[in-house]
């Protein structure tokens, strides 16, 4: 699993006085961060091989300014060419929301779809959320 934090910024505010839904898709997309380097471990868009294939966001309460988020990432599947990603927003230790991502490996020079290659998939092993813990109903 990996973990990251961040504090809102008082331009993600959204006119109500809280955090925007706007801004979760970022966040999650920057929390995915250390997942990415397993694949692209300098993260240079010239050597770029995920592309994004669908996410859903799970906004569970409101989100508040000036107080941490922690975004835990996990594996929830490995397919062939693809992956399915889990993540967990907190709060003051309290669930604010939840996302599922499928990413699929991707040959941009090609334009095609390939398979993980098994060394990929064997760092991915080590983030993968057991079965039973799986507390993401999304």
């Amino acid at each position: 699993m990996f973990a990251f934090s961040l504090l809102p910024r008082f331009s993600e505010t959204d006119g109500l006085g809280h955090i925007s839904n706007t801004c979760l898709p970022a966040w999650f997309e920057e929390a995915r961060k250390e997942l990415f380097k397993l694949f692209n471990p300098t993260l240079s868009l010239k050597t770029w091989n995920l592309i994004l294939k669908k996410y859903e966001i799970d906004i569970l309460q409101q989100i508040s300014y000036e107080n941490e988020i922690l975004i835990q990432t996990s594996v929830a599947n490995i397919g062939n060419k693809s992956l399915t990603v889990l993540q967990e927003a907190f709060q003051s230790q309290k669930p604010v929301a939840n996302a599922k991502t499928v990413l699929v490996y991707f040959n941009y020079q090609k334009n095609l779809t390939e398979e993980i290659p098994a060394e990929i998939k064997s760092q991915l092993l080590n983030h993968l959320m057991p079965k039973k813990s799986n507390s993401l109903n999304i």
